[in-house]
């Protein structure tokens, strides 16, 4: 039977800022306001509660300690109850192979990207008989498509490989503030190696241009020296108003305009 709008539960434990924030974001564009757990201890808080979740998503620990996973696991099924599915799907590059002996009535997914996540996400939820949103995420004229890695703007489609749009929607996730690249590193794959001759810069670079990013379409994508990356609105151009969106916010389309954050001496848009 499907959860209405206004009893939907899911949580997210994970120890990892990566899991953490990808479990979050997903979960809330799929209609829920997630838990965030960082420990399994704090999930026993949830006490009863925790067996009326509609799922919850286990993140696993960092590289070094991926041993205390079975202990996690086993706190987590203790917590939730027999009836609630849980998926465990660290976002890394590890081998496969680590996640096969699990505790019983556990889902493993061997995952990298937030594409991936959300296609695991998306299909346990539609597998239990959830009614969920489209498969689309928004913000101000650019609709960021998951399930084919695809970026709608200005009535242009953009398709992305799976880390440019990691880091794409890392921008806008975070747009008004200054994401460093330590940060990019950050929510990247563990043991992610990057290509001969590519780093976080190239890519900064080829979202700047396959997205338009400089201004014309409303958002301006800045390098500071030393510092890092911030995605802005634009502001009018030498005094001409910025082009009317041609595009019309697709119906349903998760719009995540609350997630901007403004910086000093900004304004919203």
């Amino acid at each position: 039977m499907a959860s209405s709008t206004m009893t939907r539960r899911a949580a997210v434990l994970a120890y990892t800022l990566r899991s953490q924030e990808y479990g979050r974001r997903i979960l809330r564009s799929l209609g829920y306001a997630p838990l965030v757990f960082a420990a399994a201890n704090e999930l026993m808080t949830l006490g009863g509660r925790a067996s009326k979740l509609d799922m919850l998503y286990f993140g696993g620990h960092p590289p070094g300690r991926t041993e205390d996973d079975q202990a996690a696991l086993r706190a987590v099924r203790a917590a939730v109850g027999a009836g609630v599915p849980v998926l465990f799907a660290p976002l890394d590059v590890l081998n496969p192979a680590a996640y096969r002996a699990l505790v019983e009535g556990v889902i493993p997914a061997s995952l990298q990207h937030f594409t991936d996540l959300y296609a695991a996400i998306r299909s346990l939820l539609e597998g239990r008989g959830i009614e969920i949103p489209p498969p689309c995420l928004s913000w101000n004229g650019y609709s960021f498509y998951p399930l084919r890695r695809q970026i709608v703007f200005a009535d242009r489609q953009v398709e992305l490989t799976p880390l440019e749009f990691d880091i794409a929607l890392e921008l806008f996730y975070n747009a008004g503030n200054v994401v460093t690249k330590t940060h990019v590193l950050q929510m990247l794959p563990a043991g992610f190696i990057w290509p001969m001759g590519v780093g976080v810069s190239t890519i900064i670079k080829r979202l700047r241009a396959l997205l338009r990013l400089r201004s014309a379409h409303g958002w301006n994508l800045e390098t500071l020296a030393y510092v890092g990356y911030r995605l802005i609105p634009a502001k009018k151009l030498s005094g001409r108003k910025l082009p009317r969106r041609q595009t019309k916010e697709p119906e349903g389309c998760f719009e995540d305009s609350l997630q901007l954050r403004v910086g000093p001496g900004m304004s919203r848009p």
